[in-house]
């Protein structure tokens, strides 16, 4: 488990000026900028909307991509229906 702590040294440290989160990797618990002790503080948790965002937005990419993949089989044998009907129309007339 990561441990992660804020530095209290507030107006000499910049970590502790912005209240930036430190992850601890030394056994001493110190800020490794003002060498002062840190307290203990939990890492922010991500909102519920951060999470299901990336799940939203490729749920709809595979919905358009279903609509097109629909619908250009759709054009395409509407397309092949015009060429045959039109090839038949150039025969008829090629035959008067």
């Amino acid at each position: 488990m990561l441990n992660y702590g804020k530095c209290t040294n507030i107006g000499i440290c910049n970590k502790a000026n912005t209240s930036e989160l430190i992850l601890i990797v030394n056994p001493k618990f110190k800020c490794p900028e003002c060498d002062d002790e840190l307290s203990f503080a939990a890492p922010k948790e991500s909102s519920t909307l951060q999470k299901a965002l990336p799940i939203a937005l490729i749920l709809c990419i595979m919905g358009l991509g279903g609509f097109w993949m629909l619908n250009s089989k759709k054009i395409a044998s509407t397309s092949a229906q015009v060429t045959k009907t039109t090839h038949l129309k150039t025969q008829l007339t090629e035959k008067k």
